[in-house]
C-alpha cells in the first residue's frame, strides 16, 4: 500500500511539474499614446490605458492585445506564449498610434497677389487668404494654375505634421 501511495504522489508531482513548465503566466501593462485609449485583449475591453492584465498561455495559445482611440488607427498585436516568454520582467507594451487626419489653418499668399486657388478640386480662393486644411494619411493637394511647387511644399508640410 504503502509503495502505491509514494508512486501516486511521486508520479503527481511529475505531473504537476509538466504542466506548470508547458504554461507560462504573465502580467503585461498595456500604455498607449495618446494616453487613455481603450484597450482589448482577446476582443474583452479592459479600460483605458495604461492597463494591467494577468495572462497565462500554453503552447498554442495566442492572445490579441488592441489599442484604439478616436481619430487614431486601431493598433492590434498577437502575443504567443513563444513572446511571454522571451518578454522582459515587468512586461511592458507601449503603443503609439497614429493619426488618421489633423486640420490645421493654412496661410496661402502669391506675389502678385489675387491667384486663386482650390483644394482637393472644392471652392476656389483668392489669395491672399486663410483655408483650414485637412491632412489624411495621404495629402491633400492644392493646385493653382501652372504651379506643381506648391503640391510639392503641402505634400512635405502634411507628412511633418502628421509624423510629429
Amino acid at each position: 500500500m504503502q509503495v502505491s501511495r509514494l508512486f501516486v504522489l511521486g508520479f503527481s508531482a511529475i505531473l504537476v511539474s509538466l504542466v506548470a513548465a508547458c504554461a507560462t503566466s504573465r502580467e503585461l501593462t498595456v500604455e498607449s499614446l495618446p494616453p487613455g485609449a481603450t484597450i482589448a485583449i482577446d476582443g474583452t475591453d479592459k479600460g483605458a490605458a495604461p492597463v494591467k492584465a494577468m495572462l497565462s498561455w500554453s503552447d498554442e495559445t495566442v492572445h490579441v492585445v488592441s489599442v484604439a482611440a478616436p481619430e487614431h488607427e486601431t493598433h492590434s498585436r498577437q502575443l504567443s506564449a513563444k513572446d511571454a516568454a522571451s518578454a522582459p520582467e515587468p512586461w511592458l507594451l507601449s503603443v503609439a498610434l497614429e493619426r488618421l487626419s489633423i486640420t490645421i489653418p493654412t496661410s496661402f499668399t502669391t506675389v502678385p497677389g489675387g491667384a486663386s486657388i482650390s483644394i482637393d478640386g472644392g471652392s476656389s480662393f483668392t489669395t491672399p487668404c486663410m483655408i483650414p486644411l485637412t491632412f489624411a494619411r495621404t495629402s491633400a493637394t492644392a493646385k493653382r494654375s501652372a504651379n506643381s511647387a506648391i503640391r510639392r511644399r503641402i505634400r512635405r508640410f502634411a507628412s511633418r505634421v502628421l509624423n510629429a
